[in-house]
């Protein structure tokens, strides 16, 4: 039986060795009529980006989370999140932001919120909170 100093510090040093990141999905290009899951916290080790959140999600609730995509040299494009499949035909596509605070339909992200990397690029950091909108771009213009 470990000592209580022993799980303190092992618990210690877990936390110093992971990021909590928040990951919302928003699955329909107008925000009051998102049918999205809300926001579930994932942990990953320190030093991962948010393609390896997606994973952890994935894995742990494949229902909400599970995805597809296409390989690209630079990385993956995510073409499907939860079971929804991005539109070109209606100019619809899945779009990663990363957020201050936590989404609210009422004023969604805009362009100064979108990620420079993707997902595979975009190194994430305790408490960060990111946002994968299915939409065609005319909710998210603001600057």
């Amino acid at each position: 039986m470990k000592s209580p100093i022993t799980l303190l510090l092992a618990c210690l040093l877990e936390i110093a060795l992971t990021e909590n990141v928040t990951y919302h999905v928003w699955n329909n290009p107008i925000p009051e009529k998102v049918a999205g899951v809300p926001g579930q916290v994932f942990s990953v080790p320190k030093g991962s980006t948010f393609g390896d959140v997606m994973n952890v999600a994935a894995e742990q609730n494949p229902t909400d989370y599970r995805y597809t995509y296409i390989q690209y040299d630079f990385g993956r494009l995510f073409t499907g999140i939860g079971g929804v499949s991005q539109d070109p035909g209606n100019n619809r596509y899945w779009v990663l932001f990363k957020l201050s605070e936590e989404p609210k339909a009422e004023n969604p992200p805009g362009n100064k919120n979108l990620t420079e990397y993707g997902a595979d690029g975009t190194f994430v950091e305790n408490n960060d909170i990111f946002l994968f909108w299915l939409t065609n771009g005319s909710h998210s213009s603001k600057v």
